[in-house]
């Protein structure tokens, strides 16, 4: 069975599970030249994933951030489209 995987590393010793419930921001792409921007805040004590855009978003234009993947993980190929992409999602973009 294929389950598709979404998972945010919040620390060191928590992981946001979203594979079967969440919000419809576990959707949102990988890219190397994102317009979105991913940060973890703290709200009532509770750590939470916070989106927000890095720039002007068009009407209908994909939500997308760097999921910037640990070295250290399985290398998972990217097909992001960016001019920066170095073809794998835990690599940095090339300048």
């Amino acid at each position: 069975q294929n389950i598709p995987c979404y998972l945010w590393k919040l620390d060191e010793h928590r992981i946001v599970d979203a594979t079967f419930c969440g919000n419809m921001a576990r959707f949102i792409n990988h890219c190397h030249d994102p317009n979105c921007a991913v940060d973890i805040v703290t709200v009532g004590g509770i750590p939470r994933v916070m989106v927000s855009a890095k720039r002007d978003i068009l009407a209908g234009e994909e939500l997308s951030y760097d999921y910037c993947f640990d070295s250290d993980e399985a290398k998972l190929k990217c097909e992001c489209g960016a001019t920066n992409c170095p073809g794998f999602m835990d690599l940095p973009p090339l300048n």
